[in-house]
């Protein structure tokens, strides 16, 4: 089983903000091996779908790899008692042979050919685990998570209710943003499997998240100091439990917690960013500036960072490096709405009436809520109202 990945997304939430902005795909995973968001195929090839959990305001998506379904033999091995039109499958084909047909078709990308396939051997061996786990996998990675939970519900009735299949379910419910289910699929392949890793690990990460009754912060950390325990190599690990040391202002343990992560990561722009929370926090935005301003370009850019560093320019009485800085991020990336409102706000709030007017239309042609009335209230068509010194899309705005 490969070790869970993490994706960042262009998260748009400010520190502490457990709920945050998902966008984009971001993504370095955690033992540094390239990954993408989809779904397992057979004979040993990978599949990842995202869990989304929040570090220091930021989305991580922590990707656990989905298996279970493998091409081997078992109950499911027998013959079928018809084959179906269209697909390709024989009648009497085995589910080795169904499997190993669609792996095929899907290697070529015939993902449509693939699913009717699947389907065919889903209604040739309904009471079959791997079938219906291969399936739900694959409906995983097109992003159908809806039927690919209610496959993976139909898998564990199916049975038996092992840890990755549950695990596998719980991933894909918290995509759903149901994570009361999360919490007990999660909870599930723990006690099945006490000795991996991941699984406290996601469920502290739905626990923090909110919305699992009666499971919160306090959960969360139980289950994090025992992922700890079963990988202190984790870099995930470490950094959530700083952030969540940082929830409890303890800035001394959230630094303590977060050189660990930088030690086994050190050049994440994630843990940076939230070691530099913690020197902000201690009244030291300098350290944290400095921090973030040595990241490579690629990451000194991502809107987090950008947001972060502007915050530590303006602790610093900097508001015009501030503003360049924002003007420079959204020109970058023109396409993101948050980097262009929070450069009107910061170039509005150093007196630079034309950028901020320039950056308020482009966040208004991409929809940012807020957006056009501020474009209206710089351009002097609407009066009253006020940007407010702490507007902007998150953060913890100028202290």
């Amino acid at each position: 089983m490969a070790e869970p990945t993490k994706r960042e997304s262009r998260a748009g939430a400010g520190e502490g903000d457990a709920s945050g902005r998902a966008a984009g795909r971001g993504g370095v995973e955690e033992d540094g091996k390239a990954g993408w968001v989809g779904g397992r195929v057979f004979a040993g090839v990978s599949l990842l779908v995202v869990c989304a959990g929040t570090v220091g305001g930021v989305i991580l998506m922590l990707t656990g790899g989905l298996g279970g379904a493998g091409a081997g033999g078992g109950a499911g091995s027998a013959g079928a008692t018809g084959g179906a039109a269209g697909t390709g499958i024989a009648a009497g084909a085995t589910v080795d042979a169904i499997l190993n047909s669609f792996l095929a078709l899907q290697r070529e990308s015939r993902m449509s050919e693939a699913e009717a396939v699947l389907k065919a051997g889903v209604e040739q061996y309904g009471s079959e685990q791997r079938i219906l786990v291969a399936y739900a996998e694959f409906l995983a990675i097109q992003r159908r998570h809806e039927e690919s939970y209610a496959m993976f519900e139909r898998a564990l009735a199916a049975g038996p209710r092992t840890a990755i299949v549950e695990f596998n379910a719980g991933t894909v419910a918290s995509i759903l943003k149901r994570p009361d289910r999360a919490a007990e699929h999660y909870a599930a392949a723990q006690a099945a499997d006490p000795t991996d890793y991941r699984f406290p690990l996601f469920l502290a990460q739905v626990q923090l998240n909110g919305g699992v009754p009666g499971q919160g912060v306090d959960a969360a950390r139980a289950n994090l100091a025992l992922a700890a325990r079963l990988n202190p190599e984790s870099a995930v690990v470490w950094g959530t439990l700083a952030d969540v040391a940082l929830r409890d202002n303890a800035t001394g343990t959230a630094l303590q917690h977060i050189a660990r992560a930088r030690e086994l990561e050190p050049e994440h722009w994630l843990w940076r960013l939230i070691e530099s929370r913690a020197h902000k926090r201690e009244r030291a935005p300098e350290k944290g500036l400095e921090l973030l301003a040595g990241l490579r370009e690629e990451d000194r850019f991502r809107p987090e960072i950008v947001r972060e560093m502007a915050e530590c320019l303006g602790l610093l009485g900097r508001g015009e490096e501030a503003a360049e800085l924002y003007a420079e991020a959204s020109d970058r990336r023109p396409d993101s709405g948050p980097l262009a409102f929070d450069a009107a706000v910061w170039n509005e709030r150093v007196k630079r009436p034309s950028q901020a007017i320039r950056f308020a239309q482009r966040a208004a042609n991409l929809g940012v809520e807020g957006a056009e009335a501020l474009v209206k209230r710089l351009t002097g068509s609407e009066g009253g109202g006020a940007a407010g010194d702490g507007a902007g899309s998150g953060g913890e705005g100028i202290k």
